[in-house]
């Protein structure tokens, strides 16, 4: 019982609490707004101090409509309807406060900076979004409430100021998006004046104290077309000025396939055509903002027009194309005749086997052919000298890879390996890609020269060889070695069977391919699952 009194004091301590802060609120609130609205803030703070719930609910009643505004001279909110500031007691539309004495009429003192001179006074003025003095203002009058007096009359309390200067806003923008431009040279000159002015974040240039005549303006900013215009300023004006932007481009052109830069390819840009140099570059200076239709033609290569947008002052692009050479339908017929051949090899494996080392196998040799089939489609690869023997020799060595791989796939031993694989009831079965782009300098090499490739490469891969072999002899306690050193026995035998020149190149590149599949077994995660003892 006395545990849960307390429970209840606690709760009614912190209800108290809230309703006291509540209560607080709710008398700054209704003394302020009041206040704004051009009520007697004092009176109805009082009425919600002493009668909370009674002064809230009447206040809400007669509490005036309207949006709230900053007052022009104190910068305090007040309801936008009331012609007196409730704060500073400044009447809105001229800067008057009327007298207690119907006669009379005086200026109240609010004095201010003006945002375009600097100066403090007393008559500042919103104009335009800015605040300024009667100097940087023209053809301002004063209204004695009924009135706007045209002539000076010195006997009059009213002031007039009729000064031939001008306030000229000049807005910047991007023609492309109708956006500010902000950092944008504006420069106003006449035969006697010269004003310039670097435009905000708003792309907004204010030129105060203007004197009338004829002048010149120039709007200029980098990555963008001058702009130059004749005005008569006779009156406070703003003007919008609009660039046009103008970017320079860079276009890379390259093989898909390899990367490659491709040379002498024909760039059209809208009515704009440049060609690409040895590089597969091209620039173009001087384009405007907007889209164009973009098209890129080259010999053996597929035209694929597009669209470019061009919105930034400088931009690299990137062209891929795609190329347009049919393999010799001798290629063709020989990569399926390997395929086929691999395929009835696969089907003499039992049902009894796990299928991973075996697809392994055979997804590297229809990686090879595949990259064969690219390499006779690829121009860079295609044009040079005695491509066709080169081509030959490369679908000839894959062809004793393919073989090669078929019998170490019906091979007795193998089967049972793979048979006893089966027992980790392992599901998954990885694949392996061969990307010609990882070997496009290679390839190169070779389809130039494959004799001065054979002198640049040979150690190289060589090394590569007695790498993998020492890596392999370094892992017989682990795992069932067999099924890696089978690809490393593939690789070192067409090395060592190669007679002629392009023989041994061809070899060279490809056993190169094999090894790397080889050590990749390593790294694999489900083949080293099948291959640990």
């Amino acid at each position: 019982m006395v545990a849960g009194s307390q429970e209840i004091f606690m709760y009614s301590i912190i209800l108290f609490i809230f309703l006291f802060f509540v209560w607080i609120f709710l008398i700054v609130w209704i003394t302020k707004d009041a206040k704004k609205r051009g009520k007697n803030g004092t009176l109805w703070g009082a009425a919600a101090f002493f009668l909370p719930s009674i002064a809230v609910l009447l206040y809400l009643i007669v509490r005036p409509i309207g949006e709230l505004a900053r007052c022009n001279y104190c910068g305090k909110e007040k309801l936008e309807t009331l012609p007196e500031c409730p704060h500073c007691h400044n009447i809105a539309h001229r800067g008057i406060k009327e007298s207690k004495t119907k006669n009379e009429t005086k200026f109240k003192k609010v004095f201010n900076q003006c945002q375009d001179c600097g100066e403090v006074t007393n008559d500042v003025e919103n104009y335009e979004g800015m605040l300024l003095c009667k100097n940087c203002r023209s053809g301002e009058v004063y209204e004695d409430g009924n009135e706007v007096s045209d002539e000076i009359d010195s006997t009059s309390d009213i002031r007039i100021t009729d000064l031939p200067t001008h306030t000229l806003i000049v807005e910047v923008k991007n023609k492309f998006n109708n956006e500010p431009l902000s950092k944008a040279n504006v420069l106003l000159q006449s035969d006697t004046e010269k004003l310039e002015r670097i435009s905000d974040i708003d792309g907004k240039v204010i030129f105060g104290k203007v004197k009338e005549g004829i002048y010149t303006l120039n709007v200029s900013s980098r990555g963008f077309e001058e702009v130059s215009q004749g005005i008569t300023l006779n009156k406070n004006d703003r003007i919008s000025v609009e660039l046009k932007g103008k970017a320079n481009i860079t276009i890379n052109v390259m093989d898909i396939i390899n990367e490659g830069a491709i040379a002498d390819a024909i760039i059209n840009l809208g009515d704009r055509e440049v060609v690409t140099d040895e590089k597969g570059l091209a620039a173009i200076s001087d384009v405007a903002f907007g889209k164009y239709e973009l098209t890129v033609t080259k010999e053996s290569y597929k035209i694929e027009p597009s669209i470019l947008e061009i919105k930034e002052i400088q931009q690299n692009i990137k062209i891929f194309l795609k190329p347009d050479i049919k393999p010799n339908e001798e290629y063709i017929i020989q990569g399926e005749r390997l395929r086929n051949s691999l395929n009835e090899s696969m089907k003499k494996i039992s049902s009894a086997c796990d299928m991973c080392i075996p697809e392994y196998y055979r997804s590297i040799c229809h990686e090879l052919i595949k990259l064969n089939e690219t390499i006779a489609a690829t121009p860079v690869y295609v044009y040079s000298d005695q491509s066709a023997d080169k081509i030959d020799t490369l679908y000839r060595i894959t062809g004793m890879i393919c073989r090669e791989m078929e019998a170490v796939l019906t091979n007795s031993e193998n089967i049972t390996d793979f048979i006893s694989m089966a027992d980790r009831n392992l599901k998954t079965i990885p694949e392996i890609t061969i990307n010609p782009s990882d070997y496009d300098i290679m390839i190169q090499a070779y389809m130039k020269d494959p004799v001065k490739f054979t002198v640049e490469h040979r150690i190289q891969i060589l090394n590569k060889l007695q790498e993998t072999d020492k890596e392999i002899t370094n892992n017989l306690q682990t795992f069932n070695i067999n099924p890696i050193a089978n690809l490393w026995s593939i690789s070192q035998r067409i090395i060592s069977s190669s007679k002629n020149e392009y023989d041994v190149a061809a070899s060279l590149l490809l056993a190169n391919i094999l090894l790397d599949a080889t050590k990749k077994m390593f790294k694999t995660e489900e083949i080293i699952k099948r291959l640990k003892k």
